[in-house]
């Protein structure tokens, strides 16, 4: 007669109930059990019959010839083409910030820019106005100290100035604007001028100095080429004061 396992009622998976069994040491089969089930007939193709009883739930009945339950294969996991990583995170944190961060930056820049040169042109045009009002003979001749501010802007700082910059010799020297431009325009056309190297000034305008003048000043701007020229014309004037005391001297 087979022998029949009584389990206590429990809210537990086939799986766990199976452990169970599996782990009990204290039930024995013998040949006479699997005898005895194996005498109720062969398996149909269909697969065996059972025949559930008011305690199906409690009672759990094993044949011996049964197979165990069977399970299928594990199926691979999908990997996913997300990184987890937390460098990976990171970096991508890090990327988003830095964008935001550059683009108010930028604009930030660009808009300084635009204000210091907008204060250049205003001052410009004040120092056109200036220039403009100097008077002085067409076909008279430069003195001294005027013909040697020229020279010095010539050969040692540019022989192509822009606008503005003989705008501000004009003024130094007190010399019409038109007599400045056409000097170094005759000048130009006399001889021809020395090696040149392209620049851009502070407000990003083209300009071609020589090498001389990038390496006393990287930067060029109107407030540094005036700063120049009116330190050399007063040094002009104190050397030309004290030559003349003393000659008086003498």
């Amino acid at each position: 007669m087979s022998r029949r396992i009584t389990i206590p009622s429990m809210s537990t998976s086939p799986l766990h109930l199976l452990a169970h069994v599996a782990l009990d040491t204290s039930i024995a089969y013998d040949s006479d059990d699997c005898d005895h089930v194996q005498a109720h007939g062969p398996f149909t193709k269909a697969g065996p019959s059972y025949t559930p009883t008011r305690n199906a739930g409690a009672n759990l009945h094993i044949e011996c010839s049964q197979p165990a339950t069977t399970f299928a294969e594990p199926s691979p996991l999908k990997r996913s083409s997300a990184s987890n990583s937390p460098q990976s995170s990171a970096f991508s944190f890090e990327s988003k910030r830095r964008t935001k961060l550059t683009r108010p930056q930028t604009r930030k820049s660009s808009r300084v820019q635009q204000r210091a040169k907008a204060e250049v042109m205003g001052k410009r045009r004040e120092r056109m106005t200036q220039a403009l009002k100097i008077i002085t003979l067409e076909n008279s001749p430069v003195n001294s100290m005027q013909h040697a501010v020229l020279r010095m802007i010539y050969n040692k700082i540019t022989a192509y100035p822009p606008e503005s910059w003989m705008v501000l010799t004009a003024i130094t020297i007190h010399r019409s604007f038109k007599q400045v431009k056409n000097w170094f325009s005759n000048e130009r056309q006399k001889q021809k001028a020395g090696e040149v190297v392209s620049t851009h000034t502070d407000v990003g305008e083209k300009i071609r100095l020589c090498p001389q003048a990038l390496q006393h000043c990287q930067e060029w701007s109107d407030n540094v080429f005036e700063g120049v020229i009116r330190i050399y014309y007063f040094k002009l004037l104190c050397d030309d004061g004290a030559k003349h005391k003393l000659d008086g001297w003498s």
